[in-house]
């Protein structure tokens, strides 16, 4: 009887602490997409977030006008979907362009995100690797009109990337 006594304590202390524990762990353990003003008063080499694709790291860096999460959020792209979106491209998407270009493609081949990177140095001698470049939907070859949401896509790692070609005059 006595040891059925102990038993039924130990239990419920146990209880205690996993409930006192679950009360001090914030819910913020889980990553929150940072707002657009993430990068008020930092520099450019300041890191917003880091993207993984197995062991290779990354990081969305302030960046400017021309590149990284400034670049991003002055052409009105940024979101918890457009975070989720560079996430899912880098970690699950098809490289393109020795490491530099990310894409991801539905089941049909047709390009639906691309994450450009730079894993070098920034102009070559400062902050390595300068990171996320830029990154945005794309509308073309064939995906005009699509409503869908990237998390449903199926993937494909077969496909060719188009990339629009500038004509010089």
């Amino acid at each position: 009887m006595r040891h059925w006594v102990r038993r039924i304590g130990a239990g419920l202390s146990s209880t205690s602490i996993v409930a006192v524990l679950s009360l001090a762990i914030p819910p913020a353990a889980v990553a929150m997409t940072p707002g657009v003003d993430a990068c008020a008063a930092k520099s450019q080499e300041s890191v917003v977030l880091n993207y993984r694709r197995g062991a290779v790291v990354m990081p969305l860096r302030c960046g400017s006008a021309t590149w990284g999460f400034r670049h991003v959020v002055a052409r009105l792209r940024w979101n918890e979907r457009f975070d989720a979106s560079i996430a899912l491209t880098f970690s699950r998407g098809q490289e393109f362009h020795n490491g530099s270009t990310y894409a991801l493609f539905d089941a049909d081949c047709r390009e639906r995100f691309r994450v450009k990177v730079n894993p070098r140095a920034f102009r070559g001698v400062e902050f390595r690797p300068q990171g996320i470049v830029t990154a945005y939907e794309t509308n073309w070859p064939n995906s005009v009109g699509w409503t869908g949401n990237l998390a449903d896509a199926g993937y494909r790692s077969d496909c060719k990337l188009f990339d629009r070609i500038r004509l010089q005059a």
